[in-house]
């Protein structure tokens, strides 16, 4: 019986956090990030660990965002959420790849 107790209060913690979570994309976490631009590091931090991202955060937007970030420990809780989310599918490109050349193409 308290075997059963213990596994059920385990099952519980884990998937809790699970519900909590308000998925966002990464423009959103983008605006979030520009909007809370002037609070101190300590408010800030608390904000991502009820977040979950809906695509994987790039290299290169990750970077930006920790750059406009005022402390160590809002960049470690933006760290911990794109670590969520890498293997997410990645953000779409920006502009289209171009088409792979066809046979009336390549003679032209």
């Amino acid at each position: 019986m308290m075997r059963k107790l213990v596994l059920f209060c385990l099952l519980v913690q884990v998937a809790l956090p699970t519900f909590a979570a308000k998925r966002i994309t990464v423009a959103q976490l983008e605006r979030l990030v520009a909007a809370n631009h002037a609070k101190s590091d300590v408010k800030i931090a608390p904000r991502f660990y009820d977040l979950e991202l809906t695509e994987r955060l790039s290299a290169t937007r990750l970077a930006a965002l920790e750059a406009a970030l005022p402390g160590p420990e809002s960049r470690r809780s933006l760290v911990a959420l794109a670590d969520q989310a890498a293997f997410l599918d990645p953000l779409p490109p920006k502009f289209p790849r171009p088409l792979p050349p066809t046979p009336r193409r390549s003679a032209a």
